[in-house]
């Protein structure tokens, strides 16, 4: 894709997540193709051509435009009549100067692709735009145009990093064991990492800075290949040789040159072509770039095999370098161009860190000589690591059994790319066989002789592709199965089959013992390469037979590895199509063994229903709804744990049980807009048990706020969420009686501002902030954390730095806090991410105040509790701080950055973000079942100031008993009775265990034609019993249980009695006999009844109307003396007063009688209340007296 119209306007900066450039406007070149600004000599020219890959080159003449106005002004292209002529009369520097003529190269195949850019060397390094020293233009001329050196003098270049690297990365992570390698201009040492203690091979090159580009562009290409049988190129870095330095070659120039010339001289010039070949800048590990490089001990002598004729080690195309000369374009257009001076810069050591490979190659292999099998294998595994650096689009040119290389395993390895190049297809500008002299950019060894495909020898201007290295593998195989006593020997015959009338010897041809062979290097090393196979169709074939047992084993394992494959669906449907046998019931009781889950009590069970209720009525109290989250969805990158459940499916697809309940609802979001704003989720998390049976699964809540359109106010709702989770820590029962419950908030701004300052590697912040999530948690202190931090392989310095950002303090004294470690020399991207942060935050505290949170907010700079789903919003922790450690209850935040990360290319309906947090029910319940156990402890009741504990909620209200064998019927009705009242009841078994504390009463039919039944307390140290009719049990059990609620079930933090209140309760209460002949049953019945009544006219007075006023104490006094029956009483009443008085209690008088009045229609209550306002004193009324 293009975008074909990059100017300054096209460009806009956003604030969001941090500042930065934001491209635009994509596609309008189709629109207005000729509408451009830029003067003629400006323009691209490429034109308005249609073809894909010139506009693309299009686009990178325009960033080149871009680039120039933003360093020089947007002037620049007025003062200037084209790119060349400002390059030719400017003085910039050598880094600028080249990044320049890359961008303006007039031949579209030499302007290099946005990815070649990136290394080039004014990127990586802050060498200045202009040079420092006087002018050396042409005598004569102005060293630049009036008002152009000023802007360019006042913009400085500032790193773009927040801090500065260590001194040398290599001499602080890496103990150097020996050397493998030297030569002229660089060496390979075997080198241990200080930092996980792997042993590597380390390159490296002497080279001037900037002639790196070509090298950095070619390793980042390198760094994408992982495959088994490829050597693996970890990480390369550069690094400045202070105690050295590389003279640069004066540049010959002419007066008087053209545009095209100018572009050339940038890419092809003699400066350009010393660094590539003369210091061998591109071919930094293979063996035919250095020549001069001995691979082995220093003393070693070459082996007599290897003292062959030259041709066989000798570089092609290695003889020209780029003339002097001058093509004309035809422009006429003529440019002036200046002189660099011999200048000494100190030089740059380039590192490349690699698989360590031992020093055994597959020419070793093939000396000792090898078997059919041990051919055929090696001959697949390099097929398929050629096929593994086909598909990045990486073509190796330099394939030969020198640099194969075989680990300890018996594997081979592909390495020394030092010719490796990209695309699929190149054009190669071939070396002339009659003036000796490079026609183009690729003047560099293509190969050894032996090796190299006949397309790369033609001197006709041919395209190649990966073919070429399907003939160096022809050849290999070759060697690999025939015989040679001598190393000319070997020469010649490689030679003869070479040639394009060639006939392999008699062994290869049909009937021959190796037809099979010679059948597949036939093919390979085919004069056409459309005739030889590519690697991947080669493995597709069945030219590769398959032998050995292992070997089809690990073909299996590949099919399945490789959904490409057309094996794979049917290896997939094969293994979910099994039948079922015997053995599978015995994995089944296998599974069932491994299981480590055991079935949750009843205690546990009844308190888990507790928990959710109370979440569910504080989460409804917000207005949420519950909502279901997908159960399975594929795996996700976000994890990297190794307990993550993982799944295939029949289709092979890699799936996964959710490791939270955050990201499924994420990934929901992404795809469609939520049905409702605020939600929550009853849900479980998996995680893997490793023991052959089910995985672990943990009750997890969630309750999440979306974000749905412009309208919504983000702060406001992320203060919600901390309130939401306040309610629970002062509702749920376990939390309500504990005031050190505290909030840790953060932003991951904050955070990212804070790693970045103290020099953290942005590669590495992931794993930071894992780590550092786990500080003041179980028992991981500084220390514990500082050493974990260090394997990572943060230097000491940077870990003394984030050590000061270890606290927590109230927003205000956070933020001085903040201010005052960032002052410095901190960059202003830095403070700018910093200070977004903050005012973030600052809004959200804000928004909370207003919501009367009763637990305290604390800002926590290092919080990173699953930071990786809140890159760029708030992120909070609510934390139990015990005497010795603190534990961490819920954690959340915004999750907008997670949503994106999942949008599909058409999702216009999604939500733009969300808050949310995530509660571990498991827990709560654990901690509820402890605090409930300790309920009966007499110290703790002792102690009326404090809460009553939270009882144990009971399994069911009633168990109803049998006496006798006749009264079963009867027992059965009350049950109906109790289940159509929605009372829980049951029928007791025969045989049960006395006071197990599941019920709250037990109701006993003594016999089939008792009226009354017999009502106790389940409960071991309980000896209420009493008689009840069998009419009133409903209403008596209703009360009791209403009751019950309202004192023992209710959370403690709205619990202001006593939990002793029932007995005095039944204290109050004298019976006064007429006869003192009663049973002492009956008394109990007398109680309960009055208590009931009693309790019933209380509810049905809840009901009564209330007439508040003002007035003085003895006013209401007075009212409270008055019948409305009786008029007298309230003319005194009236007359007891004040004057000023006399009028308003004549004016509540009139509503008492309105209230009357419609009581005695039936249609309001005889009691009423009468309040006053100003004391509080409230007086009861019979509005029926």
């Amino acid at each position: 894709m293009q975008h074909g119209g990059i100017t300054t306007s096209s460009i806009f900066l956003n604030s969001s997540p941090s500042l930065g450039p934001r491209l635009g406007q994509l596609g309008q070149w189709i629109l207005q193709p000729h509408a451009s600004p830029l003067p003629p000599k400006w323009q691209s020219p490429d034109g308005n051509d249609p073809c894909g890959i010139r506009r693309k080159k299009s686009d990178i003449w325009d960033l080149g435009v871009v680039i120039v106005q933003m360093f020089m002004g947007l002037q620049i292209v007025d003062q200037f009549a084209s790119p060349h002529v400002m390059m030719g009369r400017l003085n910039f520097s050598d880094a600028f100067d080249d990044f320049m003529r890359k961008l303006f190269a007039t031949d579209t195949k030499k302007r290099p692709s946005a990815f070649d850019l990136l290394p080039v060397e004014f990127l990586r390094t802050d060498l200045p735009l202009m040079e420092q020293g006087p002018s050396l233009s042409s005598p004569g001329r102005p060293r630049t145009a009036s008002g152009v050196t000023s802007p360019a003098k006042r913009r400085s270049r500032h790193n773009s990093s927040g801090g500065m690297e260590p001194m040398s990365r290599y001499a602080a992570d890496f103990t150097e064991i020996g050397r493998l390698g030297k030569g002229g201009f660089g060496e390979v040492v075997k080198a241990r990492n200080k930092l996980d203690g792997g042993v590597y091979a380390v390159k490296k090159v002497k080279q001037a800075p900037q002639l790196l580009d070509q090298v950095l562009s070619e390793v980042m290409l390198l760094n994408r290949l992982n495959h088994p049988y490829v050597v693996r190129y970890y990480s390369t870095w550069v690094e400045t040789d202070v105690f050295g330095t590389i003279e640069e070659e004066n540049t010959t120039t002419t007066e008087e040159t053209t545009e095209e010339d100018a572009s050339d001289a940038s890419s092809d010039g003699p400066r350009m072509e010393f660094g590539y070949q003369s210091t061998g800048g591109l071919d930094f590990v293979s063996s035919s770039g250095y020549p001069a490089i001995e691979f082995g001990k220093d003393e070693e002598a070459p082996s007599s095999d290897e003292g062959t004729a030259e041709d066989e080690n000798r570089p092609l195309g290695a003889g020209g370098s780029a003339t002097d000369s001058t093509n004309g374009t035809g422009t006429g257009e003529l440019i002036l161009k200046h002189t660099r001076s011999e200048s000494k810069r100190p030089p740059s050591l380039l590192y490349i860190q690699m698989e360590f490979c031992e020093r055994r190659t597959l020419r070793d292999l093939i000396r000792k000589g090898l078997s059919s099998d041990e051919l055929w294998r090696y001959t697949r595994q390099i097929t398929e690591g050629l096929a593994h650096i086909h598909s990045a689009g990486i073509i190796h040119r330099d394939l030969k059994p020198d640099n194969v290389f075989i680990s300890i395993g018996g594997d081979p390895k592909i390495g020394d790319f030092g010719l490796a190049t990209t695309g699929q297809y190149q054009a190669l500008d071939r070396l002339s066989a009659t003036t000796g002299q490079s026609g183009g950019d690729m003047t560099r060894s293509v190969g050894t002789a032996l090796y190299v495909a006949p397309e790369l020898r033609s001197a006709s201007n041919a395209s190649y592709n990966d073919k070429v290295d399907m003939y160096a593998l022809g050849i290999i195989m070759f060697e690999m199965s025939e015989e040679f006593t001598t190393a000319f020997e070997r020469v010649k015959a490689i030679q003869a089959i070479r040639e394009k009338e060639h006939e392999l010897p008699p062994a290869y041809q049909t009937g021959g013992p190796k037809y099979t062979e010679g059948k597949l290097i036939r093919c390979l090393i085919s004069h056409k390469p459309s005739e030889r196979p590519s690697s991947t169709e080669l493995l597709r074939s069945d030219m590769l037979p398959v032998k050995v047992e292992d070997e089809a084993i690990r073909q299996a394992l590949n099919s399945l590895h490789d959904p490409r494959s057309p094996y794979h669906q049917k290896m997939m449907s094969a293994l979910f199509a099994h039948e079922t046998t015997g053995n599978d019931r015995i994995k089944a009781l296998a599974w069932d063994a491994n299981s480590g889950t055991l079935n949750e009590d009843a205690s546990r069970l009844r308190m888990k229903a507790v928990a959710r209720r109370s979440l569910e009525s504080i989460f409804r109290r917000h207005g949420a709804e519950e909502a279901r989250r997908p159960t399975i969805f594929p795996r996700s990158s976000y994890y990297t744990n190794t307990n993550v459940v993982q799944l295939l499916d029949a289709s092979g697809s890699l799936v996964q049980l959710p490791y939270d309940l955050t990201l499924p609802h994420a990934r929901e979001l992404a795809k469609t807009a939520p049905g409702v704003k605020r939600s929550y989720t009853f849900g479980q998390a998996f995680r893997d048990a490793f023991t052959g049976g089910p995985p672990k699964a943990s009750d997890e809540v969630d309750f999440d706020i979306a974000t749905l359109g412009h309208y919504d106010d983000p702060a406001f709702d992320d203060a919600e969420i901390l309130k939401v989770m306040d309610d629970v820590a002062c509702q749920l029962p376990i939390f309500a009686v504990a005031a050190n419950i505290t909030f840790h908030i953060n932003h991951g701004a904050i955070l990212d501002a804070v790693l970045e300052h103290c020099r953290v590697p942005k590669a590495q912040h992931a794993v930071v902030k894992d780590t550092i999530s786990r500080l003041g948690f179980h028992q991981w202190t500084w220390t514990k954390v500082r050493a974990e931090l260090r394997k990572i392989g943060l230097p000491d310095t940077s870990l003394d730095d984030l050590q000061q950002f270890d606290f927590r303090e109230t927003p205000n004294k956070a933020v001085a806090k903040l201010h005052t470690l960032f002052s410095g020399n901190t960059s202003v991207r830095v403070k700018a991410k910093l200070d977004r942060g903050i005012s973030s935050l600052q809004d959200i505290t804000e928004a909370a105040s207003q919501l009367n949170l009763q637990r305290s907010v604390l800002v926590a700079p290092l919080g990173s509790v699953n930071a990786k789903f809140y890159e760029d919003g708030m992120l909070f922790q609510c934390v139990l701080d015990k005497k010795s450690n603190r534990t961490v209850i819920a954690a959340g935040g915004r999750y907008d950055s997670l949503i994106q990360a999942h949008h599909g290319m058409s999702a216009p309906s999604s939500c733009q973000g969300a808050v949310g947090v995530c509660i571990g029910l498991d827990p709560i319940v654990t901690h509820m079942l402890k605090s409930a156990g300790t309920a009966s402890k007499v110290g703790y009741l002792r102690d009326r100031r404090r809460p009553a504990p939270f009882q144990t909620p009971k399994r069911c209200d009633v168990l109803v008993e049998v006496g006798t064998t006749g009264a079963r019927s009867v027992a059965l009705k009350i049950l109906c009775m109790l289940w159509g009242s929605d009372i829980s009841a049951e029928l007791a078994p025969e045989v049960r265990q006395m006071g197990d504390g599941e019920h709250s009463f037990v109701v006993t039919v003594r016999h089939d034609q008792a009226s009354t039944v017999r009502v106790s307390k389940d409960s071991s140290d309980s000896l209420d019993e009493v008689d009840v009719p069998i009419t009133s049990l409903v209403s008596y059990l209703s009360q009791e249980l209403k009751e019950k609620d309202n004192t023992t079930s209710r959370p403690p933090a709205f619990v202001r009695q006593s939990s002793h209140h029932d007995a005095d309760r039944r204290g109050n209460v004298q019976v006064l006999m007429a006869q003192h002949r009663s049973k002492k049953s009956n008394k109990y019945h007398i109680v309960e009844a009055a208590q009931q009544r009693w309790s019933e006219m209380i509810e049905e007075w809840k009901e009564a109307p209330i007439l508040a006023v003002e007035g003085r104490d003895d006013v209401i006094e007075a009212i409270k003396d008055t019948r409305l029956s009786d008029t007298e009483s309230w003319r005194k009443a009236i007359q007891g007063v004040q004057l000023s008085e006399r009028q308003y209690l004549g004016q509540v008088q009139d509503i008492l009688c309105s209230w009357r009045k419609k009581w005695a229609e039936d249609d309001g209550r005889r009691e009423t209340c009468i309040f006053n306002f100003r004391t509080g004193h409230c007086i009861y009324y019979d509005l029926g007296s």
